[in-house]
């Protein structure tokens, strides 16, 4: 008989050996989904698995690798962080993975620590895998040390297109045909994380080719036909030649499930509205390798340029950019690597700006801020003229940023990210979405101020200017200047409404508005000539009213003078004249100073009477100040200090202004005077 003890044991042996096949049986199942690149259900066996095996670090390592390949970094730093402690010597890579998820959750002191410790952890290595990664770890810790000046690079403002565009799974590669249609492909079917799915009953499992419209706010999508979107394949990746007459296009078959893709290049033409029978491109695509992410530049000669990615013999290593040209007979010549800007490591979806002369293109292969980063290079095929260069933030972030391209004006365009924000429900950082760009550099508006009355349009000097720009719904100041020298005001604008105001003395305050559209039709410079209306005046010309030495009275000689402002006041009613006392230099400052103000007083008097007579009430109207010796127009003495008698007569005089109010500086009507000399006041 057995004991009640025995049988005791017998029964936990007996259930361990169940769990232990049953957590084996889960562990093949992760395994295999694992290996067909279902990583979430994969994760779904894993996990329940590390309960009954919480020390096995290859089930943790596991989870971290399927999470990495889903994007989700937060739960990839957690496992690849466990597998870490428990045992790093076994999983000497998990540290990379590791700081690689902190650094694409923005986390770069914490990134930058931990790939420091991987570089000393395996510097003795002789793990051909293991020295990749320590290449890219120190490629991550270059980026980091980058980052004050790529996040403050702002070459352009970045924001999420939303629904309608963006499915809640897959887009990608939005190509702009027009200001309000793209080019787009989308993958509706979540097949990483849905197991359960009948691939040859649905073409919803299939990544497709999209037109997506905009209307107001609003996009919608309606799929190209069953001649592009073929059943069994995946189709993205799409761009229009600039005629609209021909589409260049991806179309990739699955290998392993979706863990790896085999990609060719089709084309296909219109055929009225349509498009007509896809063409596959031969002497382009091969048997052992892939070739997709098709986009159209031009050489320096102006021939059509198709540049592609793959990963054929020949390469620097991983995808590459490569190139191609359009040949007289409509096939494309031998491929060629485009060497100077990749890399050992993964490049992606190259975009060649024609009107710039910008080729774009993202990559792993150079520092950056966190997976693949946006990078350019300016110049053409014959002649690149700038170093590859990272395109900052806000283009990119700590996650993978790909598939840029602009307009032909190179203006505004798309994007696709997997950064916070998308509109997937799958996670933050799962899913890659279009994301629309608008470029802050490269346009510029230059102008100057001209008279109206001005046939010539010769610049005015001495304008006191104040630009303004629409940021945000707010006219900010962008400039204030002075003119000077006849040269324009130049600057950096974008494609916003601009409204330019101009002050000049002799001129009415000019406001010029220019609405953002009027940049749509330069290239990069908007010349502008900004008119001011001269303030044209009455003019009279009098002769002037002179007075003897040291006295104040108005003799008959100079009445008539008197006569003619009389005459204006009364046309004017609302104008004022200002009379203005001199006298010449002899006598102190206090006695001249009170000569002129008689002077004024006497003309302002002789005017009252007039006005008395006629019933014309001038009280108001006039007012007299007193210049004294202070305001001479003729010197009182010779160069050698001798009394200079017609000089000191000409300064024996009353000035005139007529003033539009009692409190304005501009003058209604200019005065002119003759160039007469005093008679009889000597």
């Amino acid at each position: 008989m057995f004991s009640a003890k025995r049988i005791f044991f017998l029964t936990v042996s007996i259930a361990l050996v169940v769990t232990s096949c049953k957590t084996r049986k889960m562990i093949k199942t992760g395994d295999r989904l694992f290996e067909e690149g279902s990583y979430y259900n994969a994760t779904e066996y894993y996990i329940p698995a590390t309960e009954k095996k919480p020390n096995n670090t290859r089930l943790t390592y596991q989870i971290g690798a399927a999470n990495m390949a889903m994007r989700d970094y937060s739960t990839m730093a957690e496992y690849f962080g466990q597998t870490t402690t428990a045992n790093e010597k076994a999983w000497p890579d998990a540290r990379y993975y590791y700081a690689e998820a902190l650094q694409m959750q923005g986390e770069y002191d914490s990134a930058a620590y931990h790939f420091n410790q991987f570089l000393i952890n395996t510097k003795e290595t002789s793990d051909d895998g293991i020295r990749v990664l320590r290449e890219r770890a120190q490629l991550n810790l270059d980026g980091i040390s980058l980052m004050d000046s790529l996040s403050s690079m702002e070459l352009a403002s970045v924001s999420s297109l939303g629904e309608g565009v963006n499915s809640n799974f897959q887009d990608l590669a939005p190509k702009v045909i027009d200001e309000n249609t793209m080019l787009v492909g989308s993958m509706v079917n979540d097949s990483v994380i849905n197991y359960d799915y009948e691939i040859s009953e649905s073409n919803d499992y299939y990544a497709e080719l999209f037109i997506a419209r905009k209307s107001g706010d609003s996009w919608t999508k309606e799929r190209l036909d069953d001649d592009i979107n073929e059943m069994g394949a995946h189709v993205g990746n799409g761009v229009i030649s600039e005629d609209g007459q021909t589409l260049y296009y991806t179309r990739c078959t699955e290998i392993n499930g979706v863990a790896a893709m085999q990609c060719r290049l089709f084309k296909s033409s219109k055929v009225g509205n349509d498009w007509g029978e896809a063409q596959e491109i031969i002497e382009i695509n091969g048997e052992d390798f892939t070739t997709t992410q098709p986009s159209l530049g031009y050489d320096g000669d102006n021939n059509e340029v198709l540049y592609f990615v793959s990963d054929r013999d020949g390469g620097q290593g991983g995808l590459d950019v490569w190139y191609t040209s359009m040949q007289e007979d409509g096939t494309f010549s031998n491929p060629t690597n485009l060497k100077e800007v990749n890399t050992k490591f993964d490049e992606f979806s190259p975009y060649y700006d024609n009107q710039n002369q910008r080729l774009y293109f993202s990559s792993l292969g150079y520092p950056g801020m966190g997976g693949f980063d946006v990078y350019f290079v300016d110049g053409n095929l014959e002649n690149w003229t700038s170093d590859v260069t990272n395109a900052g933030a806000p283009i990119n972030s700590p996650t993978d940023d790909i598939y840029f391209a602009l307009d032909d004006r190179g203006r505004k365009g798309y994007m696709v990210s997997n950064r916070v924000g998308t509109t997937s429900s799958r996670g933050e950082t799962c899913c890659d979405d279009v994301f629309e760009v608008e470029m802050n550099s490269g346009l510029f508006l230059s102008g100057y101020f001209a008279s109206r009355n001005d046939a010539s349009q010769t610049p005015i000097n001495g304008v006191s200017a104040s630009t303004y720009m629409d940021i945000n719904g707010s006219m900010e100041m962008i400039g204030d200047d002075v003119t000077e020298g006849g040269n324009s005001l130049v600057y950096e604008v974008g494609a916003s409404n601009i409204k330019v105001v101009g002050d000049a003395e002799g001129y009415y305050q000019s406001v010029t508005e220019i609405e953002a559209s009027a940049f749509e039709q330069v290239d990069d410079t908007l010349f502008m000539v900004y008119l001011m209306d001269p303030i044209i005046r009455e003019t009279i010309t009098v002769k002037p009213v002179y007075f003897a030495f040291d006295q104040s009275d108005i003799t008959e000689l100079y009445q008539v003078e008197l006569d003619s402002l009389y005459s204006v006041l009364v046309k004017h009613p609302d104008w004022i004249l200002q009379i203005a006392g001199h006298t010449d230099s002899r006598g102190t400052n206090e006695y001249n100073d009170a000569l002129g103000k008689r002077r004024a007083n006497a003309a302002k008097d002789y005017l009252m009477a007039l006005g008395m007579a006629d019933s014309v009430d001038l009280a108001d109207r006039i007012m007299t100040i007193s210049k004294g010796e202070s305001d001479p127009i003729a010197d009182n003495e010779s160069a050698a200090g001798e009394d200079n008698p017609l000089g000191r007569a000409k300064n024996r005089r009353v000035t005139f202004r007529l003033l539009n109010d009692v409190n304005s500086e501009e003058d209604g009507i200019e005065i002119k005077y003759e160039d007469a000399d005093p008679q009889g006041t000597f």
